[in-house]
Order: C-alpha cells, then sequence, then structure tokens
C-alpha cells in the first residue's frame, strides 16, 4: 500500500504536466492557425484587420515572431495609404510589433530591418536606427545586405566619411557599384552645397 501511493503521486504529476502540454499546444495550433489564415488567405484585408488577427494569434501563443513581423511589416508597408493621423496610427503599430518581435529574438535580420526601418521613418532619429543597425551588424557582419543597409542610412543621415569607410566592405559584391555612384553623387551635392 505504501508504494502505490507515490506511485499515483507520479502518475497523477505526468497526468497533469501532459495536460499542460496538451493545453500549450493547442493554444499554439491555434494561433498557427488565425496566423495562416491572416498571411495567406486575407491578402485582401486592410491592416486594420491584419493587425487584430495577429494581436489575437499573439495572445494565444506570445512565442512566435512571426506574427510580429507579418503586423509589423504590413502596418510599416501600409501606413501611407490613407490620411495623416492613420499613418501614425500604422507607424505606431509597426513601432510596436517591432518591438515585440526584436524582444523576442533580436537576431532576427526581418525584425531587425522592420524596427530600423520604423525608427528611420519617423518614428525615432536617424540616430536610433543607425545605432540599432550598428549593433545587429556587429552581430551578423559576414553578411553584404547588412553592410548595404549600414551605408544606406549613413548616406541618409548625411554621415558620407563613415558611408565611404564601410564600402571597404562590399567590395567585390553585387551592392558595390550603385552605392559607390550614390555616394559620390552625394559628396558633389555636398561640395556644391559647401561652395555656396
Amino acid at each position: 500500500m505504501k508504494i502505490l501511493r507515490p506511485m499515483r503521486l507520479a502518475g497523477a504529476l505526468l497526468l497533469l504536466i501532459s495536460l499542460v502540454g496538451i493545453l500549450h499546444g493547442i493554444r499554439a495550433g491555434i494561433a498557427q492557425v488565425i496566423y495562416c489564415h491572416s498571411r495567406y488567405m486575407s491578402r485582401e484585408a486592410d491592416p486594420e484587420t491584419i493587425l487584430k488577427q495577429c494581436g489575437t494569434a499573439h495572445s494565444f501563443y506570445p512565442y512566435n515572431y512571426y506574427f510580429c513581423i507579418w503586423a509589423g511589416e504590413n502596418a510599416y508597408h501600409n501606413r501611407g495609404k490613407g490620411n495623416t493621423a492613420r499613418s501614425k496610427e500604422l507607424l505606431a503599430a509597426a513601432g510596436d510589433w517591432a518591438d515585440t518581435g526584436h524582444d523576442l529574438n533580436p537576431y532576427n535580420s526581418e525584425l531587425a530591418v522592420l524596427k530600423t526601418d520604423v525608427l528611420a521613418g519617423n518614428a525615432g532619429t536617424m540616430e536610433e536606427a543607425i545605432a540599432l543597425w550598428e549593433s545587429y551588424l556587429d552581430w551578423n557582419f559576414w553578411e553584404p545586405f547588412n553592410h548595404f543597409v549600414m551605408i544606406d542610412l549613413y548616406i541618409k543621415a548625411g554621415r558620407l566619411q563613415d558611408a565611404e569607410e564601410a564600402l571597404y566592405w562590399l567590395q567585390d559584391t553585387k551592392y558595390f557599384t550603385d552605392l559607390a555612384k550614390r555616394l559620390e553623387s552625394e559628396f558633389r551635392k555636398q561640395l556644391k552645397m559647401e561652395k555656396r
């Protein structure tokens, strides 16, 4: 009898753990179905609907950063459509989703690009966007696209010397020629401004 009591307790504990796992799986499954519907079956849906669907999916399973990517990118890319108040709301929503996703996975390139775009797109400052991308570039240095983004940000911020130094890392890549021409054009504009 004394041996059966610990066995019953162990069995009850295993049953409880199994039920928690099943409940977790159901919640993740529901969230994934909502996300897939939003992503692949609601192509013509307005951004507010997509934000609502991703918010619902995130409330069921807050560990999937792909909800954040889809909601944030959709809001960011649709911010220019409509009136100014709506644009500001969508930019703020994109920023919130970028922050949430970045908290879940700071090493995901899509989230880093989204958060940088949001910061550079008037939700922050260009210097904040540059600082974020520099920290991401420290982690993922050998990807040429990341240097392309860094140089693009430097040029937009008027930091042409930094852009010129960073261009070194793009030699022999598909990005080099276009960025070198763009940088040369920016230097010419700067020279004209200084001559005035």
